[in-house]
């Protein structure tokens, strides 16, 4: 039938024996089926001539649902407005409809995702992407809208009108649950597992089907099968836990690396492949850079094949193996080589980036790369520094500054690519409120493993006075050095500030290191505007690093961190209290201050030098005594490297012993 409407239809939408119309000026019709035979007049009259619905002015519809009973509509501006079907004589009088519900929903609808089915009414919000219902849904009456579990509406109708498959799904499930639950059930079970003179308690027959090595340890009538208790002594309790429920569940539920590799190791003793593939699943997913050794040295025993990925792998294996590190996978040493205090939860999401806090094993970390430094410096000194001062012919002053700042800039470079490395990861500038918003926050691995590197280095520069055989005038200068970076370095990663001192360690590092780099051009080139610019370009950025780091100090301390709530707690390590604020505030402040005065008043001090004119005296000439001359001559040789030194007294000899 051709329906009563002469205004351009722009949505259109069918429900159950109704229709709704939208017209291009934002009206909206409606016209159903009669439901009574007795007037057949009316009947016709409705069909063609559509009920309009009352709407607030100035409203435009952007889509229109029908379901059994109700319609809804959603405006441009958000907004849901619903109403009934109407029946019986209330279809046929042809008067606009005013009984409109406006449903007033908070969250942010996701255009166009809205439906009604079955009396019920759905929105799907744009912020979380979840789905909210109202209404009538399996009997039960919903007023507000809730969140509901399903994604979309066809999930909801299917359940509605439809049953699931029969499977033996469930059956299954049920049957590995209870086994679950027979795990370590002293009152089912007839064989005792004892490790560490704990108990673990077992049943034979599932042991038997599981396990190849139990099943020929309990088909025959041998010692083990007439024992009622077992002892094993070999690995820990928890790794044979994890083995025997694995048994049971065949899930590993271990959440640290080193439980992990022993589980390996007692999956080849007990023949247990999918065992064995599942561990070496999980170790795949956990590995890092700092766990490489163990992994390798599990690897080639089990024939899994570890490539070098970076260079920084291939020269971790070669340094390691050099000095010929052979019990690298005993406990002590994993506990020396790899980071520890993990807060992940592995089990639940194998996928979950590992997070980690502080605690006292890092001690041993910090311990072991310790002296992994003293020996990398040595290397450097050796091999690259020492040759490159023998081509500059450098006096012993020059000499001493040459080395301090050759070592202090590979340090500093490699520690400001690592930590830039990290912000970029850790998107930590972008969203730089989380230095107090989310304070304390737990590290990354690579985090965690830059601070105990910060913290090896600045202890190996004490042995390191005695190794470059530092002069007694420069002793105190080096000693209040390392100690400020390591006392600096240990309060960030105590406190928990690991994040905001890793922007300014940079910005200090980077400072630092181009300073030293103008040093050393002013040592090596000759060109006078070359020096001149470098130093420009590294006291520009000098500067700027120490405003930057007392602005952000001052913006995390003393904005930041006094809006979110004062606390002292030693176990989850948060020690925002206003004892804490001011004083970091005002520490950092105080050195950034020094640092900027000592810096201002020493390029005051070389600028009035360099415009002082030169006056040179002259002095009458008087006959050097023997003292003397003996005296200028070992001042000239102190300018002098070590190698001219002796080349120049062989010459100074020589007319001496053709004398004799």
């Amino acid at each position: 039938r051709k329906i009563d409407i002469k205004k351009k239809i722009t949505l259109f939408a069918c429900g159950a024996n109704y229709c709704v119309i939208i017209t291009n000026n934002g009206e909206v019709y409606e016209w159903d089926y009669c439901p009574s035979n007795d007037n057949p007049k009316m009947k016709e009259f409705f069909l063609t001539k559509p009920r309009k619905i009352q709407l607030p002015t100035q409203t435009k519809i952007v889509k229109v649902v029908c379901g059994n009973w109700r319609t809804i509509i959603l405006t441009d501006k958000g907004k849901i407005y619903a109403w009934e079907r109407q029946t019986n004589s209330c279809c046929y009088n042809n008067k606009p409809l005013s009984t409109v519900k406006h449903y007033k929903i908070t969250e942010e609808i996701c255009f166009p995702y809205i439906a009604t089915i079955a009396g019920a009414d759905a929105i799907k919000c744009n912020k979380d992407q979840l789905v909210y219902i109202w209404g009538v849904l399996f009997g039960k009456k919903i007023k507000e809208s809730a969140i509901c579990e399903y994604t979309n509406i066809f999930d909801i109708c299917n359940l509605t009108i439809a049953q699931p498959p029969i499977t033996h799904t469930d059956e299954e499930n049920m049957i590995l649950s209870d086994l679950g639950i027979a795990f370590n059930d002293s009152s089912t079970s007839d064989l005792i597992i004892e490790v560490e003179k704990k108990p673990i308690y077992v049943h034979k027959f599932i042991l038997k089907l599981r396990s190849v090595y139990y099943q020929n340890m309990f088909n025959f009538n041998g010692l083990e099968n007439k024992q009622r208790v077992i002892k094993y002594d070999d690995y820990s309790y928890i790794v044979y836990e994890a083995f025997l429920k694995y048994l049971y569940t065949g899930v590993i539920d271990l959440l640290s690396l080193e439980n992990e590799l022993e589980l390996l190791k007692l999956s080849d003793k007990f023949c247990m492949e999918s065992l064995e593939r599942d561990c070496i699943r999980n170790i795949k997913k956990k590995i890092t850079v700092f766990d490489v050794l163990s992994i390798k040295k599990i690897a080639m025993q089990y024939g899994i094949k570890v490539t070098d990925g970076t260079t920084f792998f291939s020269f971790f294996y070669y340094f390691f193996f050099k000095i010929k590190y052979s019990i690298v996978t005993s406990p002590w040493a994993y506990m020396f080589i790899a980071i520890h205090h993990n807060v992940t939860n592995t089990t639940e999401d194998p996928t979950a980036v590992v997070k980690y806090t502080t605690g006292w094993k890092d001690a041993c970390a910090v311990f072991f790369y310790f002296l992994i430094t003293i020996i990398m410096h040595a290397v450097l000194q050796e091999y690259i520094f020492d040759k490159i001062s023998k081509r500059l012919h450098l006096s012993k002053v020059k000499l001493s500054k040459f080395n301090e700042s050759s070592q202090l800039i590979v340090f500093y470079v490699l520690s400001a690519l690592w930590a830039i490395d990290i912000i970029i990861r850790e998107n930590i500038l972008l969203n730089i409120w989380t230095l107090w918003e989310e304070y304390p926050a737990p590290m990354s691995a690579s985090l965690k493993l830059f601070f105990i590197a910060q913290l090896s280095y600045w202890l190996h520069c004490y042995p390191e006075l005695y190794f470059q055989r530092t002069k007694k005038e420069d002793i105190l200068q080096r000693v209040v050095h390392a100690t400020i970076g390591l006392i600096f370095t240990f309060a960030a990663y105590f406190f928990n500030f690991q994040h905001l001192a890793l922007i300014l360690l940079t910005l200090h590092y980077v400072g630092d290191a181009l300073l030293h780099a103008a040093r050393l051009v002013h040592f090596i080139s000759q060109k006078e505007k070359r020096t001149k610019l470098s130093f420009l370009v590294a006291n520009v950025t000098y500067v700027f690093a120490r405003i930057t780091t007392i602005a952000l100090t001052y913006v995390v301390f003393l904005y930041g961190l006094r809006k979110q709530e004062f606390k002292l707690d030693y176990v989850t390590g948060n020690f925002n209290t206003p004892v804490v604020q001011f004083s970091a505030a005002i520490i950092v402040s105080l050195f950034q201050g020094y640092l900027l005065y000592f810096f201002i008043t020493k390029q005051i001090k070389r600028a009035r030098e360099n415009a002082a004119p030169v006056v040179v005296k002259t002095k009458p000439k008087q006959k050097p005594k023997k003292r003397e001359g003996k005296k200028s001559a070992l001042s000239e040789d102190d300018d002098l490297p070590e190698v001219d030194q002796a080349t120049k007294k062989n010459l100074r000899n020589r007319p001496s012993a053709k004398a004799k």
